[in-house]
């Protein structure tokens, strides 16, 4: 099975490394904004990480995870998205915002041939399309022509050590700034790297908050959500994105990493809009997903492919 192949090819980086001190990229931070052709990405961040658990309670459940693939991974069925652009009339959009920004994606999507890359390296490393989409359409409205300042490329805006970073977990050989096939495998190859470490770390996560963690984490890099992971746990509070949500401050923030300590307030809790917005937009951008696709997105927890 294809899962089973990436866990064992990843499972030396699992064990050697895991999440909290795998490299701690983050990607570029998206302001929202009704406009269809201005995206205001500021500069990447790369966080320092703090050492994780021992070797062997890591690769104990990466073993228990690779047990557990064929109960948990049903038969995934990928949607042709670019057929369905005409009907981008017939969703129910949330607001005018998202609505700008999902149709002129889906257009992007069609325009720049995408779609077959994503549904290729989603099947690769095991994730789903619904999932992966919405974060290219928060990072770039997918295009792959988008650059910024802090050196983020592409439809996932992936730095350089991100790229990297994909490359020593999977074996792969994506380019950092390269082509349309090298943008769309690191940042769908980064963004299952973080689901896969999430969940050996942290199995007691219920699913759908490992999704949104993980989209946290690909926001705002690594030591903020460890540090929240790490106070919930303390605070004999459950790991979900709701309570972390809550305790969501500048104050953790500055506590994670020395980036943010040299930041101040108001960039601070601007930042914290941006990872609540990211998360937010993430559903509505699922849910617009599964109207086009005709999928029901109430009753339906995010299928994570571990």
């Amino acid at each position: 099975m294809v899962l089973e192949n990436i866990l064992k090819k990843a499972r030396p980086y699992l064990i050697t490394c895991a999440l909290s001190i795998l490299p701690q990229v983050t990607l570029s931070q998206i302001s929202y904004s009704a406009s269809q052709d201005s995206i205001s990405i500021s500069t990447s961040i790369k966080q320092e990480t703090e050492t994780s658990s021992s070797q062997q309670t890591i690769e104990s459940r990466v073993q228990e995870q690779e047990s557990q693939t064929q109960e948990q991974i049903p038969k995934k069925i990928n949607v042709n998205y670019t057929s369905l652009v005409d009907s981008l009339n017939t969703i129910d959009y949330k607001n005018d915002s998202t609505k700008a920004r999902f149709v002129l994606s889906m257009n992007n999507l069609k325009k720049y041939d995408l779609e077959s890359l994503i549904n290729e390296y989603c099947d690769k490393f095991g994730v789903k399309e619904e999932d992966a989409i919405p974060f290219f359409i928060i990072e770039s409205n997918m295009n792959p022509n988008v650059r910024t300042n802090g050196g983020c490329a592409g439809i996932g805006q992936t730095s350089r050590a991100a790229v990297s970073s994909v490359n020593k977990f999977y074996g792969t050989k994506f380019v950092y700034k390269g082509s349309k096939k090298d943008q769309v495998g690191a940042a769908v190859g980064y963004f299952a790297k973080t689901l896969i470490c999430l969940a050996a770390e942290h199995p007691e996560i219920k699913k759908e908050d490992l999704l949104k963690l993980s989209y946290f984490y690909y926001n705002a890099g690594g030591a903020p959500v460890n540090l929240a992971i790490k106070r919930m746990q303390r605070n004999g509070k459950e790991i979900t994105w709701d309570n972390i949500e809550q305790e969501l401050s500048t104050q953790l923030l500055r506590d994670s990493a020395s980036l943010y300590r040299g930041m101040g307030n108001g960039a601070l809790k601007q930042k914290i809009y941006i990872i609540k917005e990211y998360i937010k937009n993430s559903e509505i951008y699922k849910d617009y997903l599964n109207q086009l696709s005709g999928r029901s997105s109430v009753s339906e927890k995010p299928e994570i492919y571990f």
